[in-house]
């Protein structure tokens, strides 16, 4: 969940100024970043708030890549601010 969650809340923290919880930087990534990243925000949340894993991430190389592509997005985004 930092993987996913982690970088958001400091995007967050670069635009705004102002340190928010995880689950709120999950919606902050939904809210900024690009669709495609939602899947995997919307994983980070689950196992945030301790719901269920979606089978769509139960191999670890699919969610290691889509963890590593909203990582470099957020990055990407951070650094256009």
């Amino acid at each position: 969940a930092w993987g996913v969650l982690g970088p958001p809340r400091l995007h967050h923290t670069i635009a705004t100024g102002d340190v928010i919880s995880k689950e709120a930087a999950g919606e902050w990534a939904k809210a900024t970043l690009d669709p495609r990243h939602h899947p995997i925000v919307d994983e980070g949340l689950a196992w945030w708030r301790g719901q269920p894993a979606d089978p769509a991430f139960a191999a670890i190389a699919t969610r290691a890549r889509a963890t590593a592509d909203l990582v470099l997005a957020t990055a990407d985004e951070a650094a256009r601010l």
